[in-house]
Parts: structure tokens; C-alpha cells; sequence
């Protein structure tokens, strides 16, 4: 369609110059003069023609390659779960129970895990002995409360991870920490943020353990683990016990620290208030900040940056509208290209699929977070280490 569209542009700049060229060279009153400048003028349409094809062509050229790219990540993620559980030993019939199978491999990362495997559907394969993945449902709040106090309680937390794709170069591939809730019924449930569910102490000891869990998963040997991005609340930060338990385990693993990746909303971030101190202590301690949600103004970027952040997280449906919801709120292409002259990198979150995730890719969008996940590992080793830094 794009060529097409090359192609009809050049022929009527064409025409538009053979009709003027019709109009002043007449037969009687032609010149050498008025046909050297006609001529002029129909070489430098001609110019401008191909030279708006071969913009328009590389412009097609460098989407098609970012596609590719994300389709590749894509497939290379389902590729590296799919062949790994295929290959997974089968347990033995004799016994009644079933082993617990390896987690496999990050994708890109090399890391071998121990833990749950938590499939996705869309990857499970049907086969003798495997059990059946959890397909994740919304729970009543006080069920997800109650299940808090439970996972409290054990001084543990299960969390899934949810991969961070990249789609250019300059991407950065990572995964979103999700907490897997179980209700009484055995129904289980992923929370993005805790504060959502409930608020109060049980909300601030909780995200400390789900941040206790992902420093668990970046411990993992051999190479270093891509950045975790684990959804905390003001919450967490007003709480002194929490965040010096926090910090001291964070201090204790400083390499872990490093993969952390702490998102706050753009509010807390930009007037953190009494809440400052335990920023330092935390950024101090190695982690890094990412903001979450759409900027009031322009200004709103430069004191997070100054706030310490390095990624801001964008949600699809905003930035695939365009438009801010109010009128004094800037657009997703004003605040793009603010973004794009600044060391903070842009994450899409809830990108519903193909077609917006190549819309993203199209206004420069580097890292997207797909909606429903693609697969989720879940872990629960922290149940294995030791509870005395997490007890505060």
C-alpha cells in the first residue's frame, strides 16, 4: 500500500507538471528560456517524488525489522519453555505422586531456577503426567486478604513472572513480578500491586516479601538476571520496620539489588514528601526507581528523572489514543519525544496484542509488557533461605 502510494504521488506530481508545462509553452510563443525553466521545474518534481519513496520505503524498512524482532523474542521465549518442559523427565508411574519438575531457563539469561513451573495455556502441551497449568481468576478481596495474612504468616511469597519484551535495539529485556494468590478453593490469582486489594500494614509487610521473593530469583547463578519490576505502594515506603528490613537485605545482596526495579506511582515519585528518606536508603542500597502512569505536565519527567528514575511506564491505551485525558495534560507523542532526549526508558504496559504492539513499535516504544503474559514462572524458593533478614 505504501508503494502504491509512492508511486500515485510521483505520477501526479508528474502530471501537474506536464499540465503547467501545457499552459505556458505554446507553440507560437515557445522560447529556449520558457523550456529550460519548464524543464527545471519537472526535474525537481521528479526529485522530490523519489526522494519521498525512498524515505517512505527505509521508514517501511525499519518497522518491518523491529516486527521481526519482536517476533522473534516472542518465539524464541515460547520456544525456550516449550522445548525445556518437553524435555522435563516424566515421573514414574509406580509412584502416586507427581515430582516437581525444574523451572526452566529465563529466556536470554541462562539461568537455571528450582521451583514451580507455572505455564501458561497457551504453551502447555498435552502430555501423560504433567498436571494441568493455573489459569489465574479474579478473587474476592477479602479472600486475597486473607491469603496475605496467610503468605505473611509463612514468611514467603509466590510470584510469577511476566516477560518485559523488547522491540528495538536499545531494548532492555526484563520481566514484571506478579504475586499468585491461591484462594481456599484452590483458585488462584495474579496482583500486579497489593495496594489494590488491601491497604494498611498487611499491604507494606507483603510487597517487602514479594521484593524478598525477586531478590530470591536474581540469586540465581552463572549470569546475571534481567531487571524485575515489582509494583510497591506508598504504603511500603511510610513504614520504617519494612523499609529497614528491606534495606538490610538488600545490602546483603547487593548484586541482587542491582536487578531490582521498584515502580511507584508518577504521584509518589513526583511529591514523595515525608517518604524521601526511605527512597535514599533504598536507592542507596542499589535498586533503581520506575514511575507508573501518565505525567500531569511535561515538567512532571524532569523531577523524575531528578527523582532518580530510570524507566517510565506508559499504559498502551493512552499512548495508542494519543490524547491526554484533560486538556492540560500533554499527549503521548509530546511526551514521547520528551522521553526520547532523556536517559529514562519507556515501558508499555497491558499491550493487548499484535496490532497495538506494532503501533508501539511505530512511535518508538523500546519495551512492552504483553497482555494476557506470554508465560509465568512462578517461585517459591524463598521459602528456602534464610527468614532472619525478612523477620525486621
Amino acid at each position: 500500500m505504501t508503494r502504491f502510494f509512492n508511486f500515485a504521488a510521483a505520477a501526479l506530481v508528474c502530471g501537474f507538471v506536464y499540465l503547467l508545462a501545457a499552459g505556458i509553452a505554446v507553440p507560437e510563443a515557445a522560447t529556449d528560456r520558457t523550456m529550460f525553466v519548464v524543464s527545471a521545474v519537472a526535474l525537481l518534481g521528479s526529485i522530490l517524488a523519489i526522494a519521498f519513496a525512498v524515505t517512505a520505503g527505509l521508514r517501511m524498512r525499519s518497522l518491518r525489522t523491529d516486527l521481526n524482532r519482536l517476533a522473534r523474542s516472542v518465539d524464541a521465549a515460547l520456544s525456550t519453555i516449550a522445548s525445556e518442559r518437553d524435555t522435563a523427565p516424566r515421573p514414574d508411574t509406580a509412584t502416586p505422586t507427581l515430582p516437581e519438575p525444574a523451572v526452566p531457563a529465563m529466556p536470554g539469561t541462562g539461568h537455571e531456577q528450582t521451583g514451580n513451573v507455572v505455564p501458561h495455556p497457551a504453551t502447555m502441551r498435552n502430555r501423560i503426567g504433567i498436571p494441568a497449568p493455573e489459569v489465574p481468576v479474579p478473587l474476592p478481596s477479602p479472600v486475597i486478604a486473607t491469603a496475605l495474612r496467610r503468605a505473611i504468616a509463612s514468611g514467603a511469597m509466590k510470584i510469577v513472572l511476566n516477560p518485559i519484551v523488547p522491540t528495538a535495539r536499545d531494548g532492555e529485556q526484563g520481566f514484571d513480578v506478579l504475586v499468585r494468590l491461591h484462594g481456599e478453593a484452590g483458585a488462584a490469582t495474579d496482583l500486579w500491586r497489593i495496594d489494590q486489594a488491601v491497604a494498611g500494614q498487611t499491604s507494606a509487610a507483603a510487597e517487602r516479601l514479594v521484593v524478598a521473593a525477586a531478590v530470591d530469583v536474581a540469586l540465581r547463578p552463572d549470569r546475571e538476571p534481567p531487571p524485575l519490576h515489582i509494583g510497591i505502594s506508598g504504603s511500603l515506603l511510610g513504614d520504617r520496620d519494612e523499609i529497614a528490613a528491606l534495606v538490610d537485605l538488600l545490602k546483603c545482596n547487593a548484586g541482587a539489588a542491582r536487578c531490582i526495579v521498584l515502580c511507584l506511582p508518577v504521584s509518589v515519585m513526583r511529591d514523595p514528601g515525608g517518604r524521601s528518606a526511605a527512597l535514599a536508603r533504598l536507592a542507596a542500597a542499589g535498586v533503581r526507581f520506575a514511575a507508573e502512569g501518565w505525567p500531569r505536565s511535561l515538567s512532571d519527567l524532569d523531577g523524575l528523572w531528578q527523582a532518580g528514575v530510570s524507566f517510565v511506564r506508559l499504559p498502551a491505551e493512552r499512548l495508542l489514543a494519543g490524547t491526554g485525558r484533560t486538556a492540560n495534560e500533554p499527549d503521548a507523542r509530546t511526551v514521547l519525544r520528551a522521553l526520547s532526549g532523556s536517559p529514562m526508558a519507556v515501558v508499555a504496559t497491558a499491550v493487548g496484542g499484535a496490532q497495538d504492539a506494532a503501533a508501539l513499535a511505530s512511535l518508538g516504544v523500546a519495551m512492552m509488557v504483553m497482555s494476557p503474559a506470554i508465560d509465568t514462572i512462578a517461585s517459591d524458593a524463598a521459602q528456602q533461605r534464610q527468614s532472619a533478614p525478612l523477620d525486621g
